[in-house]
């Protein structure tokens, strides 16, 4: 009887590069999904802020029994100040005084009006 030689443990070359294609390929199909799925989210967390901003002007609208204006104008220490929905602005400079009027009204209003895309 011939010695029967012992079969090598382990893989071989061929076979790790046929996973190691698989893998490559099934990565490449699964990015594409995924970078879609990113922008839907963004999407979704854009609709999300609208609503919470549609919301802080009901609440507002049911507190002062008027919806925010849009904008008005009023006389402030320095000059002129333009008071709106989502800033205050000083008007001879153009520079940020604060908040609007319906910050107060929502939970996190420096992530509510900025959207991801």
């Amino acid at each position: 009887m011939g010695s029967a030689r012992p079969r090598p443990v382990g893989f071989s070359l061929v076979e790790l590069l046929v996973v190691l294609a698989v893998l490559v390929l099934l990565t490449g199909m699964l990015l594409p999904a995924v970078a879609s799925l990113r922008g839907s989210a963004r999407r979704t967390l854009c609709a999300a802020h609208l609503r919470e901003m549609a919301l802080a002007a009901t609440h507002y609208a049911t507190l002062h029994r008027t919806w925010p204006p849009a904008i008005r104008y009023e006389q402030g220490d320095g000059g002129p100040r333009q008071i709106s929905w989502d800033w205050e602005i000083d008007f001879s400079t153009g520079e940020l005084l604060g908040p609007g009027v319906l910050w107060s009204h929502t939970d996190a209003p420096d992530e509510v009006l900025a959207c991801p895309e």
